[in-house]
């Protein structure tokens, strides 16, 4: 993608490029036929490596 133009009401922080994207409803293509929403959403958390890198992990 080149560009996109996004509604000023998405729009949560011009500065920082944050958009409400729960409530764009968006759409994506998934593979074939299959289309998906963003609105099954999850968390995960983050792994925590001893000296802050996992390049230098054995």
């Amino acid at each position: 993608m080149l560009a996109a133009h996004i509604d000023d009401r998405f729009i949560l922080n011009p500065e920082r490029a944050h958009n409400h994207t729960p409530a764009m409803n968006l759409v994506a293509r998934s593979y074939g036929a299959t289309y998906v929403r963003s609105s099954d959403t999850f968390d995960l958390d983050r792994p925590k490596w001893a000296n802050g890198s996992r390049k230098n992990q054995k």
